[in-house]
């Protein structure tokens, strides 16, 4: 197996940041075409398949408790390349498994959240003036305009949003809050979501309507209606994890058994985003044999 130093190198993690936000750092993103380009992750998942695969494999294999302090694969929190670099690391190991795990792989997911989120902590741990997530940093040092950065500044905390601890989703609307507030007084207008945010902070139901709908449409989409809509987005995850205390849709996928009031809500969401029985099944006998199917060891279709 190769080292992940060999395979988490600057040059991947540059590689990283930019397919996630594929765009001029200094220049306004036109937002009517790149609001739908960056949620349907196609020019991501066509840029990074060859080097994401590589990376997830190593470090399944390892186990989470093996797995290298993630700053090791970092710049100094200090040095100008770090902010960037570390958006790479963050996008390579919440985005990625997404993207790639299929099938059984899926559970892998999981897995990976847990790396995520050690991530988060180390980052969020740091000084402000060093933390990778600020707009002082990229705007001075990564030579960013303000539309790049709230793009990366939101994929930042989309591992929060995306996990099922509650601790965490109240730090990604927290996160979110603030990120909103930048944005109203850089554009002068207020998010109009604010009107029912009460509604969208208790509505578990509320992350699969506001998918179904999709990111804005039409020809004036600008910075702050597209980043208002995916900060409503990621804060409709809080209510199903403060409901549930965990995501239903991610009981198949992870052996679990489903709780009435559950089946309830999957049904209602048409099982959206849930494994397939014959992946459960594959899962559960994962589970019974006390062993994980390793990433790619299953037909991709399963």
């Amino acid at each position: 197996m190769e080292s992940l130093s060999s395979l988490i190198t600057p040059a991947v993690l540059k590689q990283m940041a930019y397919a996630r936000v594929p765009y001029p750092k200094d220049k306004p993103i036109d937002f009517n075409t790149a609001g739908e380009e960056i949620f349907n992750d196609e020019y991501l998942v066509n840029n990074t398949r060859d080097i994401v695969w590589p990376v997830l494999v190593a470090l399944s294999k390892l186990g989470l408790s093996n797995v290298p302090d993630l700053f090791s694969f970092l710049p100094a929190p200090a040095d100008p390349e770090f902010p960037q670099q570390c958006f790479g690391l963050v996008v390579l190991l919440d985005q990625g498994p997404r993207l790639f795990c299929n099938g059984i792989d899926a559970r892998w997911v999981g897995y990976f959240d847990k790396l995520s989120e050690r991530l988060n902590d180390a980052w969020r741990a740091l000084p402000a003036h060093q933390r990778p997530d600020s707009w002082a940093r990229w705007r001075d040092e990564v030579g960013a305009g303000i539309d790049h950065w709230a793009v990366a500044r939101l994929f930042f905390t989309a591992p929060l949003a995306h996990g099922e601890v509650l601790a965490y989703q109240e730090i990604a609307v927290n996160s979110n809050e603030h990120l909103r507030e930048l944005i109203e007084t850089h554009t002068g207008e207020k998010d109009s979501n604010r009107a029912k945010r009460e509604e969208l902070l208790s509505d578990p139901l509320g992350f699969f309507k506001n998918l179904a709908a999709g990111p804005p449409k039409g020809g004036d989409i600008t910075l702050q209606r597209w980043t208002f809509w995916l900060m409503m987005m990621m804060d409709s995850h809080y209510p199903i994890i403060k409901k549930f205390g965990r995501k239903p849709y991610k009981n198949a996928i992870e052996g679990r058994d489903s709780t009435a009031e559950e089946v309830k809500w999957l049904e209602e969401v048409n099982h959206a985003g849930e494994a397939s029985p014959e992946v459960a099944k594959l899962v559960r006998e994962d589970i019974e044999a006390g062993r994980w199917t390793p990433l790619g060891d299953h037909p991709r279709d399963a």
